[in-house]
Order: C-alpha cells, then structure tokens, then sequence
C-alpha cells in the first residue's frame, strides 16, 4: 500500500507552512497523482550524478532507515529508487548512517537516490559538510543521484508517495508519478 512521506499535521496552520508547501499538500489531497512531475519550485535541487530511470520509490528519514536494518521492517533497496532525508543529524553521524547501508549492500542494490533536505545537519567544527559527506557516498555507485529535492524537515516541502512506481530524471531534477495513489 502506498503510503506519504508528508506534510505532517502540526504544519496545517503554521505560520511557517509556506503558500507551495499548502498547495502540494492540497494537490496531493484532491487531484489525480498519476502524471504529476514533481519539482523543486525553486529549482534548486542538484544534480550529483546526471542519468534517468524508473522504478519504485522507497525510503524515508535516514536515521531510521538504518535502525530498521535487520528487522522485519528493514526497507528493500533491490532496483528501487531511494528517498532520503534526516534533520538534526552532524556530518559525522549522516556518515555512520550511510556507512551502515554501504555495508550492509543496500547502496549497491539501489537504481538511483533522490536526497531531500537535511536540515539542521551542518556542523561549523566539522571539516565536512552533509553535502560533501553525500556525495562522497553517492560517487562510489554512479547511480543517478539528486541532493536538496524539496521534501523533508523544511519549507517549501514536496510531498513524496512511497511505495510507487516513478521516473526519476537526475538531470531534470523530477520525479514522475506513474501510478495513482489511490482509486
């Protein structure tokens, strides 16, 4: 079953909750999904590694996502497309986390990464940003890799369905719904 990497409802009312990150989660509610592009309305996504492919989309907060390995609600990265965002995560532990899923093979059996924001994750001690320590990561896989996609702990937010299939252009920086989320 589909599910929604989404605008939680402490949002609904607040002052923060930008006018794009309102209209994403009303699009979301009331309009058909299949076909819809997904974009940052700023365009600021970057592009790490320049490709296109479909597949499913998976993924979630990376803290947990690495908690989960080994559980009977551990995510399969087997040819999907992985979703990935944190908040309040330093350089240091964003690397631990994606250092559990290098070793544990998840990386390698991945399509492609979509990075969403990491909020709050830059720490002025370190040497290395959130930034430098992803693509670090995402260079060793030469997968089509996006960092900064507009879904995560900050605004404006792009609401992600989980669990359906997508196309995934890296160079465009969208993704492309090709199921319905619901009937």
């Amino acid at each position: 079953m589909p599910t929604i990497h989404g605008a939680l409802g402490v949002y609904l009312g607040n002052p923060d909750f930008d006018e794009y990150s309102r209209f994403d989660f009303e699009t979301l509610i009331f309009q058909n999904q299949k076909g819809r592009i997904l974009k940052n309305p700023h365009n600021n996504a970057e592009t790490i590694i320049g490709g296109k492919t479909n597949g499913i989309l998976v993924g979630g907060n990376l803290s947990l996502i690495a908690a989960l390995i080994g559980t009977p609600y551990d995510i399969d990265f087997a040819d999907k497309i992985v979703f990935i965002e944190d908040v309040d995560e330093k350089p240091y532990r964003i690397d631990r986390y994606l250092s559990t899923l290098r070793l544990s093979g998840k990386l390698a059996q991945a399509k492609a990464f979509v990075f969403g924001t990491f909020n709050n994750c830059d720490d002025a001690a370190s040497l290395w940003t959130c930034r430098d320590v992803i693509r670090q990561y995402a260079t060793l896989y030469d997968k089509p890799t996006v960092l900064n996609f507009a879904s995560g702990h900050s605004f404006p937010f792009i609401n992600i369905p989980i669990g359906i299939e997508v196309e995934f252009d890296a160079d465009g920086k969208t993704l492309k719904l090709c199921d319905e989320l619901y009937d």
